[in-house]
């Protein structure tokens, strides 16, 4: 039975999801971080006041310390339960309002103004002014918020008529103002009491009892040269941990070492709104370092050339992950693609 809530679900092969997994996605909507001070305290505070809080506790507190952390929350949570969800997909948030009530908030202003025209001469005229202010912000239980001192802003204007015949002029102006805070920043300060509606994850304490797997292989060539100088010629090839719903963070050519590295990046996968899913695309980058360095005189001096993209791999980096597509792309075509091949040459003395 609909319950009148409004979820935010996860497709059925994303079931078993964790929520640091999810914020770490390329995700189209992300309601819960558990990084993030205001989720994660509402969750914890949530936690504090219910009678079973021990025994959550001793779920999600890692290290026994007494206190969840960020990183243990978003380990230890972990989405994969359709129990009562409307469209029989996998619970991840839900928006309900669990009571209904009154929410007035005010800001109550007092101004003063003052101003005055005169002429010092026929040709030069002055406009004088200042306006003083004060607000004070209420909450919907009627205690005060904060109330902000007076605040003074003076007004000067100068007008000058040359030959003073009411032909040309020349004026400036100086003012200074002072914008109020809006109400909706009183609103979300001061709802004490009224109308609730509250904010729920859903999802229950992970197995921690396997860790992701991740390995790096390199190769290094290198030949030592006459007169202590060396040429290197280094492979690898890197593995990242295969967790569902991350895509792994391509590696920044400009950060790479020298020597040949070879970047393979798994599949992972994206949620789209109504269920739909876009599978991220795997893609490869081979970079190449040529590197010769010698000594002069009591300095280094290295000369290196990079090739970024060698085989000028023209793939897809991401896929379009929204169903109703947007700028053209249809759902699940690439929209960001590996860079061009490049070259660099550079040289570096060290003394």
């Amino acid at each position: 039975m609909y319950d009148g809530g409004l979820y935010t679900s996860l497709a059925a092969p994303l079931s078993g999801l964790t929520a640091g997994a999810l914020i770490a996605g390329s995700f189209s909507s992300t309601r819960f971080d558990p990084t993030n001070s205001s989720d994660y305290g509402g969750f914890i505070r949530a936690v504090d006041r219910l009678p079973d809080r021990a025994a959550f506790y001793a779920l999600y507190d890692g290290d026994g310390d007494g206190t969840i952390t960020p990183d243990e929350l978003a380990a230890r949570l972990v989405y994969d339960s359709p129990a009562g969800n409307p469209h029989g997909a996998i619970n991840y948030e839900r928006l309900v309002q669990t009571e209904l009530g009154s929410q007035d908030t005010r800001s109550d202003g007092l101004s003063f103004f003052v101003q005055d025209t005169f002429s010092v001469t026929r040709n030069l005229s002055f406009n004088l002014g200042v306006r003083t202010e004060r607000f004070a912000h209420v909450a919907t239980d009627g205690t005060n918020i904060f109330t902000f001192d007076w605040r003074f802003a003076p007004r000067l204007s100068v007008s000058y008529d040359p030959p003073g015949d009411g032909r040309q002029r020349i004026s400036a102006f100086y003012g200074k103002y002072y914008d109020p805070i809006r109400n909706n920043l009183t609103n979300f300060a001061g709802t004490l009491t009224g109308s609730v509606r509250e904010e729920q994850v859903y999802g229950r304490p992970a197995r921690l009892d396997r860790a992701p797997v991740q390995g790096q292989l390199v190769v290094l060539l290198g030949q030592r040269l006459p007169d202590r100088r060396q040429l290197a010629l280094e492979l690898g090839h890197a593995r990242q941990p295969d967790v569902p719903g991350v895509r792994p963070q391509p590696a920044d050519p400009r950060r790479a070492g020298r020597g040949v590295r070879v970047r393979r990046h798994h599949a992972a996968l994206a949620l789209a709104r109504g269920g739909r899913l876009a599978r991220e695309p795997a893609y490869g980058i081979v970079d190449v370092r040529l590197l010769y360095n010698y000594r002069v005189a009591g300095a280094r001096v290295e000369l290196f050339a990079d090739i970024f993209n060698l085989f000028d791999n023209q793939d897809a980096t991401r896929n379009q992950d929204l169903q109703a597509s947007a700028g053209g792309i249809a759902f699940g075509d690439g929209i960001r693609f590996t860079p061009p091949r490049q070259l660099f040459l550079g040289a570096r003395l060290s003394f």
